[in-house]
């Protein structure tokens, strides 16, 4: 059964968020056109890799394009979030672009159980300040999870881990 397709243009709204404990969490891109709100379950390497995608893209869009493709009336929309367990898809792939006609930034997500398919699950038109701000707020949903092991750089549990630059011979705490 084929699902439902979104395209959010202009995306009045974008954020990522993540719920649950550090260790535990599970991480979502939330977007909102003004009359519906999506909210989709992604990995944290993908919200990561979006971050890096999005400053990638704006860095090689020419100075000139500055404050153009602004969509209308930026809300806080609040009140049309879905609830936590209002998921409409989970994120397969996840990709960026740019349109450069109208000067925005184009999200596409595709829905894991489709990820054959050619045609994305989501499109969504945002500005570049608003994927800018996107890009801000994931490195601060991704900071706020476990700290990093200052040996291996790998996330460590409240009650330490065993570091395999130690070789297991050094719980860290």
């Amino acid at each position: 059964m084929a699902r439902q397709r979104f395209r959010f243009d202009p995306l009045i709204h974008v954020k990522a968020e993540a719920i649950g404990l550090p260790g535990k969490r599970s991480f979502y891109l939330l977007a909102a056109d003004g009359k519906k709100a999506l909210r989709v379950k992604v990995d944290k390497p993908q919200l990561e890799m979006l971050s890096l995608g999005v400053k990638q893209v704006l860095e090689q869009i020419p100075e000139g394009r500055a404050g153009a493709g602004k969509p209308a009336g930026e809300q806080q929309p609040q009140t049309l979030w879905p609830g936590e367990e209002e998921v409409a898809f989970v994120a397969g792939q996840l990709g960026i672009g740019y349109e450069e006609s109208r000067d925005l930034i184009v999200l596409v997500l595709y829905d894991i159980e489709e990820a054959s398919r050619r045609s994305p699950t989501f499109v969504g038109l945002a500005s570049k300040d608003q994927m800018e701000a996107l890009s801000q707020e994931i490195d601060a949903v991704c900071a706020a999870g476990r700290p990093l092991c200052p040996l291996c750089q790998l996330p460590m549990n409240p009650e330490g881990h065993l570091c395999p630059r130690s070789n297991g011979h050094a719980q860290l705490v």
